[in-house]
């Protein structure tokens, strides 16, 4: 609780943060007056919502590549002296989460229903996909976190210099995998309900690279 507060803290007297968050939700207008008119084309509104799905969690990876992702590492070497008091770590981690769930899951949810009622969708699927996009808003979340904390850099004086290793990429990369899972999982609903259980691989992994991060926080030598 503590720990969230102070981030809380440090993103509102952060005028950066802002400028950057400010630019973002800029973008995201001009993407759903945009990307929603492209639903008027017969032929791309069969794929309409698995394809604005992707194109918004590519947003959401990139968010979650800037914020959470270098959360771990912008502690510095404030990080290393936390582990001199009886924290713990996957609190520590958590809270993490829990601080960019508050922004980044409403943010995913609001431009999938959004886009898809503007270009028309059907509103049972609109909510499939609204609703797959908060679970995999989360799950994006928890996979950058655990990357942050796998490739930890306590010593990175910028945001360059955190996103410079190849944990930024792999997370990426496989953001955009799990993405892709999460959305073959619920276009094959209508031919095989079971399709359904292809939605627990992302979950099953984005927990699995969570643990694996928080065994290499233990291994941060004081």
């Amino acid at each position: 609780g503590e720990i969230m507060k102070k981030d809380i803290l440090l993103l509102i007297r952060t005028p950066s943060e802002w400028s950057e968050v400010i630019l973002i939700l800029a973008l995201v207008i001009v993407y759903i007056a945009n990307f929603s008119k492209l639903s008027l084309l017969p032929y791309f509104k069969p794929i309409f919502s698995q394809f604005n799905f992707l194109l918004i969690s590519f947003i959401l990876s990139s968010l979650s590549l800037r914020f959470p992702y270098t959360q771990i590492s912008k502690e510095g070497r404030g990080f290393v002296l936390l582990k001199s008091f009886p924290i713990n770590l996957k609190e520590f981690m958590l809270s993490k989460v829990y601080l960019y769930s508050i922004f980044l899951i409403p943010l995913s949810g609001l431009l999938n229903f959004f886009v898809n009622h503007i270009g028309g969708i059907e509103i049972i699927k609109t909510m499939g996909f609204t609703s797959l996009s908060l679970l995999n808003t989360l799950e994006l979340i928890f996979i950058s976190v655990g990357f942050g904390s796998i490739y930890i850099k306590p010593d990175a004086t910028s945001y360059g210099e955190i996103l410079s290793s190849a944990g930024s990429i792999v997370c990426m990369v496989l953001s955009m995998v799990i993405s892709g899972i999460n959305v073959l999982g619920i276009s094959l609903i209508s031919k095989n309900p079971l399709s359904l259980l292809i939605l627990l691989i992302p979950i099953f992994v984005a927990y699995f690279i969570f643990n694996l991060g928080y065994r290499r926080l233990k291994e941060v030598s004081i």
